[in-house]
């Protein structure tokens, strides 16, 4: 509905896929006719939008794995999904955090790994949503690099 975000809310500016430390967020394009949805919306776009920048950066392809917090949301890992434009692999299990280094310890006292398959689901990005986050994602890395650059001037 026009309105758009750059995600950088961190006192410490952002880190990755570039350092500037004063890097802030912003949101864009509201007006009395939109809603707190419309906020909570773009700024969620805005950090998917963050996450491919960083792993096209990186020269990541394949799978995306992701685990705890917004994972566990349906929305919000469809999202990040359809911008990332590839399937995005979550654990069923809460703690993956733990039974990964309960893993590590096994491993460590010469003991045999567990052999339980891990439940996981997979969200596929949906083709109906790629042209609308490509443009998305085309207008976030021209006013990413519009606002650092009006900094560095």
């Amino acid at each position: 509905r026009g309105v758009t975000a750059l995600p950088f809310l961190s006192g410490a500016g952002e880190r990755a896929p570039f350092v500037d430390p004063a890097a802030r967020g912003r949101l864009d394009g509201l007006t009395l006719a939109h809603t707190p949805a419309d906020a909570v919306r773009a700024v969620c776009e805005a950090i998917g939008y963050a996450a491919r920048h960083c792993l096209e950066a990186a020269g990541l392809t394949g799978t995306l794995a992701a685990c705890g917090g917004g994972s566990r949301s349906g929305p919000w890992a469809q999202l990040f999904a359809d911008i990332i434009g590839r399937p995005v692999t979550i654990p069923v299990e809460e703690e993956t955090g733990a039974l990964g280094a309960t893993k590590v310890a096994r491993r460590a006292l010469g003991l045999p790994p567990s052999t339980l398959p891990q439940p996981v689901r997979t969200v596929v990005p949906r083709p109906s949503a790629r042209e609308s986050y490509e443009r998305g994602y085309a207008q976030y890395r021209r006013e990413l690099d519009a606002s650092r650059a009006h900094r560095s001037a």
